[in-house]
C-alpha cells in the first residue's frame, strides 16, 4: 500500500487515509487497532473490493489527488499484489469474512467451494480437484458435496468459507475476524485449519482479530494502526465512546508499532488498553488481566447471587421450537441485582432458553413463572401469556443484531417508545429518554436516524431503549461479540451499572472474560455422549470435578477465572432421538443425591457453593453443533459441605488428570484441552465422524424419467404443455388434454393419486373459479336458475365446466414438470444453454438462499416488537413498519452477500467456467415434442368437434 486511502460513498471522512504498508510474501501478519480505525476497509481494499480499476489507475498516476469511482467512493494511492494493481490481480487474494452465513452463497457445499475457481475460468477437472483439496485442507475432506449448508455447524460453515477462498489458490489470505461469531470449539477448528493451510501452501496471511490468543503461534509479525497525531489530538482511553476516536477528514492512518509478537507486545511504551487492543494471554502484564470489575452505584450483593425475592424462575421447563424439546427439566431462578451468563456451543439452545425466559417463545413443557413483584398488575404469572405492553415494562430483550429492534425514525423516539407503549405520558417519556441518552453518551444523536449510527452506538441505543421501559429483567444476546477492548469495557460498565437499578440481568455469551468481569453465575449448555468405557470414565471424572462443590473449583477448571463466588448450572443436551430417556437417566443417576426442581433452582440462586446439572434432550440445533446423534447421560446433583480448599485441590487434580488423558488420546495441546474443560462443562462427546455422514439427496422428481431431464427443458416443456390451451375456452380441448396428461403421467411413474397430492391447490382453485363463471359468466340458451344478477344458463354451465377443466389441464403439467427442479442445476442451464448473463442468473440464485436468512430476520423482528410493546397492534398496521425493517435488513444482507461473491472473483468481465455440465440428451428433445403435442391434439379435437372457442368468445 502506497499512500492508500478510501472514503466510502456518502461519508464525509476517509475510513483509511495515507497508509504506507508493505507485507512480504509468506509473512503472517496480525493487524491490530481500535474499532473504527479501518482494519476491515484495508482488507477489502487489499482484496480489490473497493473502487474500480479505472479509479485505481487514475489514483496511482495522479499521486495525492483523490479519484471517485463508479460507486461514489473516493480512492487515494494504490495497492499492488506482487507488483500488479490489485484489481488486475483477480484470484490472487482470498478473503474470509466474519459472518459464516453471509459467505454461504449457494445451498450445496460443493457449489460454494467451486464458485471461486469457476469465476477464474479454471478447467472443469481442475475445479473439482481444487474443491477436494480445499475441503481436505480445512478438515472437511470426504464431506458429501451435495450436502446442504443448512446442516453444518457454525465452525463447519466458517471452515467452508475458508475452503472457498483456498480453492482460488490465492497468494494472499485475508481473514477479517473469522472467529468472532464462533464458540471456543469453533475457534479451535478454524485456527487449526488455517495453520494447516499456511504450512502446506506457504501463502501470505493478514489477520484482523480482536482476540488473538489462539492465533499467536501462527503470527510472525504484528502491525498496530493508529491515527496521525496533531494539535487537536484526542486521547483514546478505555471508555469506548465513538467520539474518543473521532477523526476529521484530514488525519492519516499510521503504523504505531511493527515487529514480531515478542517485540510489539513486549514494548512497555505502548499502552494497549488505551488503543483498545486485547493483549494475548502470554504477553499480558498486571494491568492487562481481566478481573471482577466494579462501578459506582453498584450494590453490595454478589452479582452471582443478587438479593431479594426471586423475580423470574422456571418450573420443570422444556425449551425448543415447533414443539420439539432441545432441553428439559430446567429449574433456575433469577433475583434483583443478579447477573447470569448462559454459555455453551453454537446451536446448543442458549438463545432458545433466553427467548423463552423473555416470554417471546412458548415453552414446550413446563413453565416460566414471574415472581410476585414482577407479575404485579399483569394477567397472571406466566410471561408467555402477557400482552406486549405488559411484557415491555417487565422483561426487555436486547437482540444480537441491533437493527432487529429499531422501530422509529430518530434516536430520541426510539428510546421514548418503550415508556409511551407502557402508559407513560409524552413529557415524562421524553425526560426519561434524554436522561438515558446522556447516560449512554448518545445525546448528540437525538435527531439522527438509528440506522445511520455506528455499530457501538447502535448497541448502546438498544440497551438504552430497553431500559427506558424500566424493566426488572434485562436479557442481552451476545452483547460483546466483535468488540475491541475499549468498547468491551464500556459494555461491561453499562451492565454492571444496571445492578444499582435492581435489574436482574441475563447475558448469552461465549466470552469467558465477560463472565469474569461481571462476576456472573453461569448456566452452561453441554452436549454429552459417552459411547465407550473411556468416555464414560472421563464423564465421571468430569462430573466429580464440576460437582466438587466450591465455586472456586470452577475457576480452577478455567472458566470463571478470578471470580470466587460464581455458581454454575450445567444444562446437558442430548439428541431428541432419546425421547424421554434423558430425564429418566438423570433421575436415576441422581437418586438419593438430588432434590426436586424447585430445590435445584433455589440451590442455583442461593449463592452457595452448589452446582446443578440438569438433564436435557436436544434437537437438530445440538445435532448441528455436535455433528450427530448423541445419547443422553446426565445427572442432577447438589454439592454442599465441602471444604473450599479441599474442593480446590481435588478439582484441580481431577481436571489435570482428565486433561492429560485427553491429550494422550486426541493428540491435543494442553491449552486446547483447557478450553474444552472451560466451555463445555467437562463433558466428553463421542459421535460418529461428521465428514462420514451423508444427507439423503432429494430427487429432482418422483418420476425417474422427469428427474433425468435437463431442468431447462423441463421448464420449457411446462410452458409448451400448458400455455397453448389458453387459446380456447371449451370443454372438449380441456378434457382431451387432461385425460392425455393423466395417461402420460401414469406411463412415467406418477399415479393419479400422486398427481392430485402434488397439485392439490389447483383442485381447490378450479371448482371455485368454475362456480364464479357458473353464476356470473356469459349467459345463453335455457335459463336453469336466476336470482337478481345471478343467472345459471346453458352457456354459463358450459363455460364453468370448460374453466374448471382448463385450469386443471394447464396447472397439472406446469406444476409436475417443474416440481423438484434444483435451482442450481437450473441456473447452470440458463448460463450454459441459454447464455443468460451470469450476474442475473447466479445473483438470483444466491438471493434465493438469502430468503431463508430473511425468514429468520422476520421471526426476530416479530419477537422484538412484542418485547418492545408493539405486539398488541393491529396485524395489518403493524405489518408495514416491520416490512420496512426487513427491507433495510435485506439490503444490508444483500450488500454483504455481494461482497462475499465479489471476493470469490464474481462480476468481472473475464470469461468464467462451470463446474457442472448442463447436459442435453435426445430424451430432452423428445420431451419437448411430447409436451407440444398434448395441447396440439387437444385443440385439434376441439376444432373437429366444433367447440373451439378462441379465448372463450
Amino acid at each position: 500500500m502506497r499512500k492508500w486511502g478510501y472514503r466510502h460513498a456518502s461519508r464525509e471522512c476517509f475510513a483509511v487515509r495515507g497508509l504506507d504498508l508493505t507485507i512480504e510474501a509468506g509473512e503472517h501478519v496480525l493487524l491490530l487497532g481500535a474499532s473504527g480505525i479501518g482494519k476491515s476497509t484495508i482488507l477489502e481494499g487489499a482484496a480489490g473490493l473497493l473502487g474500480d480499476e479505472d479509479a485505481a489507475t487514475l489514483a496511482e498516476h495522479d499521486g495525492d489527488e483523490p479519484v471517485m469511482d463508479a460507486d461514489g467512493g473516493v480512492t487515494e494511492g494504490s495497492i499492488d499484489i506482487d507488483g500488479v494493481e490489485v484489481h488486475r490481480a483477480r484470484g490472487a487474494v482470498g478473503l474470509v469474512l466474519q459472518d459464516p452465513d453471509a459467505q454461504a452463497i449457494f445451498q450445496r457445499i460443493g457449489d460454494n467451494v467451486a464458485f471461486g475457481p469457476e469465476n477464474l475460468d479454471a478447467p472443469r477437472d481442475e475445479i473439482w480437484r481444487r474443491v477436494d483439496a480445499s475441503l481436505a485442507a480445512v478438515g472437511l475432506g470426504g464431506l458429501q458435496l451435495d450436502r446442504s449448508v443448512m446442516h453444518l455447524s457454525g465452525g463447519q460453515m466458517q471452515r467452508l468459507a475458508l475452503a472457498g477462498a483456498l480453492a482460488m489458490e490465492p497468494k494472499v489470505l485475508l481473514l477479517d475476524e473469522p472467529t468472532a461469531n464462533l464458540d471456543p470449539d469453533g475457534v479451535v477448528q478454524i485456527v487449526g485449519a488455517v495453520g494447516a493451510v499456511l504450512e502446506r501452501t506457504g501463502c501470505t496471511m493478514v489477520l484482523v482479530e480482536h482476540r488473538a490468543d489462539r492465533w499467536i503461534d501462527l503470527i510472525d509479525r504484528v502491525v498496530v494502526l493508529g491515527l496521525e497525531k496533531d494539535d487537536d489530538e484526542r486521547a483514546v482511553n478505555q471508555q469506548g465512546y465513538d467520539d474518543e476516536i473521532a477523526r476529521d477528514g484530514f488525519r492519516n492512518t499510521v503504523v504505531i508499532a511493527d515487529g514480531t509478537p515478542d517485540e510489539v507486545f513486549g514494548d512497555d511504551t505502548i499502552d494497549f488498553a488505551e488503543l483498545g487492543i486485547w493483549v494475548p494471554q502470554r504477553y499480558r502484564r498486571h494491568g492487562d488481566e481481566i478481573v471482577r470489575m466494579h462501578v459506582d452505584g453498584e450494590p453490595d450483593c454478589d452479582p452471582a447471587t443478587g438479593s431479594g425475592d426471586v423475580v423470574l424462575s422456571t418450573d420443570d421447563l422444556g425449551i425448543g421450537r415447533n414443539g420439539d424439546a432441545i432441553a428439559e427439566h430446567i429449574g433456575v431462578a433469577f433475583r434483583p441485582g443478579q447477573i447470569t451468563a448462559l454459555v455453551g456451543a453454537n446451536g446448543a439452545g442458549k438463545s432458545t432458553l433466553s427467548l423463552t425466559l423473555a416470554g417471546l417463545l412458548k415453552p414446550v413443557v413446563g413453565r416460566v413463572v414471574a415472581g410476585t413483584s414482577l407479575a404485579d398488575g399483569a394477567r397472571g404469572a406466566w410471561p408467555i401469556d402477557w400482552s406486549s405492553t405488559e411484557l415491555a415494562s417487565r422483561i426487555s430483550y436486547v437482540f444480537q443484531n441491533p437493527e432487529h429492534q429499531f422501530a422509529c425514525s430518530s434516536v430520541l423516539d426510539e428510546v421514548m417508545l418503550g415508556p409511551q407503549r407502557t402508559g407513560v405520558d409524552e413529557e415524562t417519556a421524553q425526560v426519561r429518554a434524554k436522561e438515558l441518552l446522556g447516560r449512554f453518551h448518545l445525546e448528540q444523536y437525538a435527531d439522527v436516524n438509528p440506522y445511520t449510527l455506528s455499530g457501538g452506538e447502535k448497541r448502546r441505543l438498544t440497551v438504552a431503549a430497553a431500559l427506558a421501559a424500566a424493566p426488572k429483567v434485562l436479557i442481552l444476546d451476545e452483547p460483546t461479540f466483535g468488540q475491541d477492548r475499549r468498547t468491551w469495557m464500556q459494555i461491561v460498565r453499562l451492565i454492571l451499572g444496571l445492578r444499582g437499578d435492581g435489574v436482574s440481568i441475563i447475558v448469552v455469551t461465549h466470552d469467558r472474560e465477560l463472565v469474569t468481569a461481571l462476576g456472573a453465575r453461569v448456566v452452561e449448555f453441554v452436549a454429552d455422549a459417552p459411547s465407550s468405557h473411556d468416555d464414560a470414565a472421563d464423564a465421571v471424572d468430569v462430573a466429580d470435578c464440576v460437582m466438587g462443590g466450591a465455586p472456586s473449583s470452577v475457576a480452577a477448571a478455567g472458566f470463571v477465572t478470578g471470580s470466587s463466588s460464581t455458581d454454575v448450572a450445567v444444562v446437558v443436551a442430548a439428541d431428541a432421538v432419546t425421547g424421554g430417556t434423558a430425564g429418566a437417566a438423570g433421575s436415576s443417576a441422581a437418586d438419593g443425591r438430588a432434590a426436586d426442581n424447585n430445590a435445584a433452582a433455589d440451590c442455583v440462586t442461593g449463592g452457595s457453593a452448589a452446582v446443578v446439572a440438569v438433564a436435557a434432550v436436544a434437537d437438530d440445533d445440538v445435532d448441528r453443533a455436535t455433528g450427530g446423534i448423541v445419547d443422553a447421560a446426565s445427572a442432577v446433583a447438589t454439592g454442599s459441605g465441602m471444604d473450599d480448599a479441599a474442593g480446590n485441590d481435588t478439582t484441580t487434580q481431577q481436571t489435570e488428570a482428565t486433561t492429560a488423558r485427553r491429550a494422550a488420546r486426541n493428540d491435543t495441546s494442553a491449552p486446547a484441552a483447557r478450553v474444552d474443560v472451560a466451555m463445555h462443562g467437562e463433558q466428553v462427546v463421542r459421535v460418529s465422524p461428521a465428514n462420514a455422514r451423508h444427507d439423503r439427496i432429494k430427487p429432482a422428481s418422483r418420476s425417474p424419467y422427469l428427474a433425468s431431464l435437463n431442468p431447462v427443458f423441463r421448464l420449457g416443456g411446462a410452458f409448451l404443455a400448458s400455455l397453448p390451451l389458453l387459446l380456447s375456452l371449451d370443454w372438449v380441448s380441456a378434457a382431451v388434454a387432461l385425460a392425455a396428461e393423466f395417461l402420460v403421467l401414469l406411463a412415467i411413474g406418477l399415479t393419479p393419486w400422486r398427481v392430485i397430492r402434488s397439485t392439490w391447490p389447483i383442485f381447490i382453485g378450479a371448482p371455485g373459479s368454475a362456480l364464479a363463471v357458473l353464476l356470473y359468466g356469459k349467459q345463453g340458451g335455457d335459463v336453469w336458475w336466476q336470482w337478481g344478477w345471478i343467472a345459471v344458463t346453458d352457456r354459463s354451465a358450459q363455460l364453468a365446466l370448460a374453466t374448471a377443466l382448463r385450469i386443471l389441464a394447464i396447472g397439472i403439467p406446469a406444476i409436475i414438470a417443474v416440481l423438484g427442479i434444483d435451482a442450481t442445476d437450473l441456473a447452470d442451464g440458463f448460463s450454459e444453454l441459454l447464455h443468460l448473463p451470469d450476474r442475473f442468473v447466479y445473483g438470483g440464485l444466491a438471493g434465493m438462499r438469502l430468503f431463508s436468512v430473511l425468514q429468520d430476520d422476520w421471526t426476530a423482528l416479530t419477537a422484538s416488537r412484542r418485547s418492545r410493546g408493539l405486539g398488541d397492534d393491529n396485524k395489518f398496521t403493524a405489518f408495514f413498519p416491520q416490512a420496512f425493517a426487513l427491507l433495510v435488513l435485506s439490503i444490508r444482507r444483500s450488500t454483504t452477500l455481494a461482497t462475499a461473491m465479489q471476493a470469490r472473483g464474481f462480476g468481472g468481465i473475464a470469461p468464467r467456467s462451470h463446474a457442472r455440465v448442463s447436459e442435453v440428451h435426445a430424451r430432452d428433445w423428445w420431451f419437448l415434442i411430447g409436451c407440444a403435442a398434448l395441447p396440439t391434439i387437444a385443440l385439434l379435437s376441439a376444432a373437429f368437434a366444433g367447440t373451439f372457442s378462441f379465448m372463450g368468445n
